[in-house]
Parts: C-alpha cells; structure tokens; sequence
C-alpha cells in the first residue's frame, strides 16, 4: 500500500514539475520573441520619435 501511494505521488509531482519546466520554457521563449521584435522594431521606433 505505502508503495503505491508512494507511486502516485511521485508521478503527481512528475506531472506538476514537466508542465511547470514546460511553461518556463514556454516564458523563455516568449521574453526572446519580444526581445527580438524590439531589437527589430528600435530602428523604427526612434524614426518615430523623430517625426513627432
């Protein structure tokens, strides 16, 4: 009984730390697209400024 109780636990946490690691790679790529956009997008964005 202890071992099966034991198992289960172990692949709820398994299950909480993939979707977790999941979600932090999933953050990580989401702060390089916008990192990117705004290297892309700075050229533009001081034309912007000047114009105003």
């Amino acid at each position: 009984m202890p071992l099966n109780r034991f198992l289960w636990l172990w692949k709820v946490l398994h299950f909480f730390f993939h979707n977790l690691f999941m979600n932090y790679l999933i953050w990580i790529f989401i702060f390089l697209c916008v990192q990117l956009m705004g290297i892309f997008l700075e050229p533009f964005d001081s034309l912007c400024i000047c114009i105003s």
